[in-house]
């Protein structure tokens, strides 16, 4: 299936012309030529091989769609080519069509004039180490092949557009009368960078959806309610105790309601519906007394994340209000009939932390403190004795499917978990994302995100039950069986050799010997400084995306499950967690500096960027190993056939199953970045160790 890339990209020509036949040879020297990556939509990009034979080796990194690359030698249908833009390999052979199919395009621009924009994609990992995302590379408007014109108006695959609802013009949206002269409320931007109004003096209507606002200015005025008790790990270690506990069906701990424990009891069974609804927003405070939730328009269930069923709904009030959101969305936990085991999991053991409650305390009482766009608070509980919870929020106006051209202050399309490869310039969205979390814990640590933070009972995080800090057994040597037996395929030569991977074992062992005795752990947690609240799993797929009124791609921030004060370190660890690799090789010590630079803007203690980077590449390391864990979990040394037919971690047969993607993408990115980088990495090690040495 075709997916359209995500994020906004300058329109095709619909009257580009046919491409025609490429010429049999053609040198640089004679007709220079810029040409456009149209093709492995869904796959990460295009093959690039070492040589002009198809049976040359393959380069292990692919040529991404979108990338620009200028045209050095022309044989048949094949193409030596230096790269000016986008992510993929510096040179290279490719293939410009196969089997009929465009895989490359012709470009207007001559290769000179694109020569600037492209720079700030070829730096190196040194020069990309800044506070500042590389500003995204502006893909001008040319001719394009039929066939690229399809693939980019394509829908959204269905995986990615799962959780989007079908934007409306009502309920959602924030519309402003602005004289002119003066700005909007975009408040998490300077008043010197927001459009201004009309020149004529005339006014204007500017329209944001309200999920663009800050949080602190869409919150409700809540009402009090009862302190939600700490989370016990040990409460429920066996299972039959979650098991009789969570069929006691009780009420919840903060404001002494019921719970519905799936969508359909919520709108379908008569002690929950309409009644119910106007009963939990009056006691959170976010309906008034006065009014009430008339009607259930309508109710769509749909799986997304690991966490358990949501539904997006849409409600019609008995008194219509200006600031009350109509279209919403809610979260519970897998009841028991449906995943058992994750429910126990989850919200028994704790396996990653206060899932729901940790969520549910930001949503209460930060977010009507934050200063930049998170879904508005509508209901959340918790019950600690049942495990039952509930998180009701405003739905982000995603836009409807389809939609692949976006203007200032309109929110892209969801990224699916895993997927950053639909994105283009990724990077982008991750600088965006890091600077919002610094601007968080910034915000925590200065004590500026409301009285009542200092009281919460939030998760006990530490050394000992950081899920990001578990120690493996013996990981490695699942990690160099995938390499060497399983999807040797998937990986460059030079990572298969014999030399790579004693060199990856044998750096691994070092740094499992030290995690195992707990002192890698124990220092990304000695330090006070470097620890304090974080979003545990800041990915691109639980943030939402547009470009602020400054053209600047920005974030808003949900899915806040397991927020807890945490080594800062391991936070921003979870953050990358999903990134590709090759992204991430090149702009790892730049995000972490975006996020420090944003911490220490917010007016919290100033922190040492290099010590940060320090325990990030810690971190990293500690999870690299579990993740290699995936190996002998899925007992994938036995499905080495299997793997012969699978051509990458991202293929269809891969995509399709939720699990398979998020297990496959964290092994290939966790094994590749250390392909690419593993140096970096693994020097951490011996720094700490040295440094406790001199102690």
């Amino acid at each position: 299936a075709q997916v359209a890339r995500l994020g906004p990209r300058s329109s095709p020509q619909a009257s580009a012309a046919p491409l025609g036949k490429p010429p049999a040879h053609r040198s640089a020297s004679s007709m220079a030529q810029t040409w456009e990556v149209v093709g492995g939509v869904g796959l990460g990009g295009i093959v690039v091989r070492e040589g002009r034979p198809t049976s040359s080796p393959v380069v292990f990194v692919r040529l991404a769609t979108g990338a620009l690359i200028e045209e050095l030698e022309m044989q048949g249908e094949r193409l030596h080519f230096r790269k000016i833009s986008g992510l993929g390999p510096e040179e290279g052979w490719v293939s410009v069509r196969i089997s009929g199919k465009d895989l490359c395009v012709p470009s207007s621009r001559s290769p000179k004039a694109l020569e600037n924009a492209g720079a700030s994609l070829r730096e190196t990992p040194a020069a990309a180490s800044r506070s500042e995302a590389p500003p995204a590379v502006a893909v001008q408007q040319v001719p394009l092949a039929a066939a690229a014109n399809e693939a980019i108006a394509a829908p959204l695959a269905a995986s990615v557009m799962e959780s989007a609802a079908l934007a409306t013009t009502s309920g959602g949206t924030a519309v402003t009368t602005v004289a002119a002269g003066e700005t909007p409320p975009t408040a998490d931007l300077p008043a010197d960078q927001v459009a201004k109004g009309a020149s004529d003096g005339a006014s204007r209507v500017v329209t944001i959806p309200r999920c663009l606002l800050p949080a602190c200015e869409t919150a409700a005025d809540l009402l009090q309610c009862n302190p939600l008790p700490a989370f016990d790990k040990t409460r429920y270690a066996a299972k039959k105790k979650l098991i009789a506990a969570a069929s006691k069906r009780l009420v919840g701990d903060m404001y002494g309601l019921p719970f519905p424990q799936t969508p359909e009891e919520m709108f379908e069974k008569a002690e929950f519906g309409c009644g119910w609804l106007t009963k939990a927003f009056h006691r959170a405070g976010t309906l008034q007394e006065s009014n009430s939730v008339k009607r259930i328009v309508s109710w769509r269930r749909f799986e997304g994340g690991g966490s358990g069923p949501k539904a997006e709904f849409e409600l019609e009030y008995e008194r219509p209000d200006g600031p009350l959101d109509t279209r919403l969305f809610v979260k519970m936990p897998f009841p028991l009939e449906e995943n058992e085991g994750q429910r126990w999991l989850q919200e028994g053991k704790g396996t990653f932390g206060d899932n729901f409650g940790g969520e549910v305390l930001f949503y209460r009482y930060l977010s009507p403190h934050t200063p930049f766009p998170t879904p508005k608070f509508y209901f959340g509980d918790v019950c600690r004795e049942s495990t039952e919870a509930i998180l009701i929020n405003a739905r982000v106006d995603w836009p409807e499917r389809g939609t692949t051209e976006f203007s200032n202050n309109e929110v892209f399309p969801p990224c699916g978990k895993c997927e950053d490869y639909l994105l283009t310039n990724p990077e982008d969205y991750y600088f965006a994302v890091v600077r919002r979390l610094g601007t968080f814990s910034g915000l925590a640590k200065a004590g500026k995100l409301g009285p009542e933070n200092a009281t919460l009972n939030w998760f006990n995080c530490g050394p000992t039950n950081d899920v990001n800090c578990m120690p493996g057994l013996q990981c490695e040597l699942g990690a160099k069986a995938f390499i060497e037996q399983v999807a040797p395929h998937w990986f460059p030569a030079k990572a298969r050799t014999s030399a790579f991977l004693s060199n990856f074992v044998a750096k691994f062992q070092d740094f499992d010997q030290s995690q195992d005795s707990g002192l890698v752990a124990q220092f990304l947690y000695a330090d006070p400084l470097y620890v304090g609240l974080h979003h545990q799993n800041g990915n691109s797929d639980n943030c939402y995306f547009y470009r602020d009124s400054t053209g600047k791609i920005n974030a808003g921030v949900l899915d806040w499950g397991s927020t807890a004060p945490m080594s800062y370190a391991s936070g921003l660890m979870g953050t990358t967690i999903g990134a590709q690799a090759e992204m991430l090789a090149a702009h790892d010590e730049g995000m972490v500096r975006a996020w420090a630079d944003a911490y220490n803007e917010a007016g919290a203690p100033r922190m040492d960027v290099a010590e940060l980077l320090l325990r990030y590449r810690l971190a990293t390391c500690i999870n690299a190993y579990c993740i290699f864990g995936t190996v002998d979990r899925m007992r994938l040394r036995d499905a080495t056939a299997l793997f012969k037919t699978l051509p990458a971690y991202n293929c269809e047969e891969i995509r399709k199953d939720f699990g398979n993607r998020f297990n496959m993408s964290m092994l290939y990115n966790r094994i590749l970045l250390f392909i690419l980088k593993g140096d970096y990495y693994w020097s951490a090690l011996p720094e700490m160790l040295k440094r406790r040495g001199s102690r």
